[in-house]
């Protein structure tokens, strides 16, 4: 996934930012087989390919043994900020509100994720109007949400662009991916047939 957005955008400077999912297999290992927690298997850019793809990793915290008593913390720590405007995080927060508490929490515009559900909230802090955009998923919700909650959840596909000007203004808006089409900056793009029996194949496993 992280090579193909390169190919795509060759001359970007990409970003990854930690988040809860992406300690899961350190983490493991750290609690139960900390002798090889640093062999390259484990090494979490050879995993992902970062440098092969040239994608800078944001983590701010303690990476290098992420056991469990440590995960609520380091998650926390890990955002960054672009031109002193714009927050991007996991995030930690969930529930409806978690849009506006993370705005709370930095003070200022930004994004997250974590809830898997699109939410767009505004404010006003000392920085001046601010907005918050908690972005949904790029994993098939249908399929994911299942090992995670139980009956009907109001998670959802698609993600997020931001914008800042000159002056430092910030735009944002979500995009939501549906059963069969999206939506974005006045154009609509389908789901091919393709995607569509992919989908299906992964709901029924």
């Amino acid at each position: 996934f992280l090579s193909r957005i390169r190919l795509l955008l060759p001359g970007a400077t990409i970003y990854f930012v930690i988040g809860n999912h992406e300690y899961r297999i350190i983490r493991y290992v750290a609690d139960t087989a900390k002798a090889l927690h640093s062999l390259d298997p484990f090494d979490f850019d050879k995993h992902f390919g970062l440098t092969e793809s040239e994608i800078s990793l944001v983590c701010r915290s303690n990476f290098l043994a992420p056991t469990r008593k440590r995960k609520a913390s380091d998650v926390q720590e890990n955002w960054m900020c672009l031109r002193d405007v714009y927050y991007v995080t996991h995030g930690i927060r969930c529930g409806p509100g978690a849009a506006t508490k993370e705005m709370q929490r930095y003070g200022a515009s930004g994004t997250s994720g974590h809830t898997h559900t699109p939410a767009m909230v505004f404010g006003h802090t000392a920085k001046g109007w601010t907005s918050w955009m908690t972005t949904p998923a790029l994993a098939n919700v249908a399929a994911v949400g299942r090992d995670y909650q139980h009956g009907p959840h109001n998670w959802t596909m698609g993600f997020g662009t931001f914008g800042i000007s000159p002056r430092g203004h910030v735009d944002q808006s979500l995009v939501i991916v549906g059963e069969s089409d999206a939506t974005f900056a006045g154009r609509t793009w389908k789901i091919e047939p393709k995607e569509k029996r992919a989908r299906t194949k992964l709901v029924s496993v």
